[in-house]
């Protein structure tokens, strides 16, 4: 099967072609605060580190060695990175949250939320740093994108229309088979199978 009839029938990831994404993840149980008293989740340090993350991912596009000009090219027209998260079902234990419960849907709502959101903030901020967005920037698309994220946050709309965005993607939600693997984590969103 050749990957074009491959890539319509679904996978993890879809990009345009000719590009790439940088992707990386953070592991959330690390976040999970625990003096004594009753567990927490530490948003602030988790928005902390995902702003160093976001940055991060950001200069990888540009430090990277491409394979071909054209994914260079469209890979730098479009900034795209992919931040993501895994330990999720370990800091569900920690924190006493049983995964398969209306307060695990609530927490991994929060988690994904603020993923997105910050990491979009910091890209507003290299924007601002900058002074320009992306180069493919349109300003239709991206907000039809990504209208879902202006309806919770609207002041997020009026920063990228002030400052632009540096970034067309921000987050995705990869399994992280290999490095939740090596971190001795449980992959993306998904609970421990055995």
């Amino acid at each position: 099967m050749d990957y074009e009839s491959n890539s319509r029938k679904g996978s993890e990831f879809t990009n345009i072609p000719y590009t790439s994404c940088n992707l990386g993840s953070i592991d959330v149980s690390y976040f999970v605060i625990s003096n004594g008293e009753a567990a927490h989740f530490s948003f602030d340090k988790f928005r902390d580190v995902i702003r160093v993350a976001t940055r991060y991912l950001n200069n990888v596009i540009d430090v990277n060695e491409y394979p071909i000009l054209k994914i260079e090219e469209t890979t730098k027209a479009i900034r795209p990175i992919g931040l993501g998260m895994m330990g999720i079902a370990h800091a569900l234990y920690l924190l006493g949250i049983p995964y398969n419960s209306q307060e695990g849907y609530d927490f991994i709502q929060k988690l994904s939320r603020t993923l997105t959101l910050a990491s979009m903030w910091e890209s507003v901020a290299i924007a601002k740093e900058t002074g320009k967005s992306y180069p493919a920037f349109d300003w239709n698309t991206f907000v039809k994108a990504n209208q879902r994220f202006f309806d919770i946050d609207p002041l997020l709309l009026d920063a990228i229309s002030t400052y632009g965005i540096a970034n067309s993607c921000n987050t995705t939600i990869a399994p992280t088979g290999s490095i939740s693997f090596i971190a001795n984590r449980s992959g993306g969103i998904e609970p421990v199978f055995a």
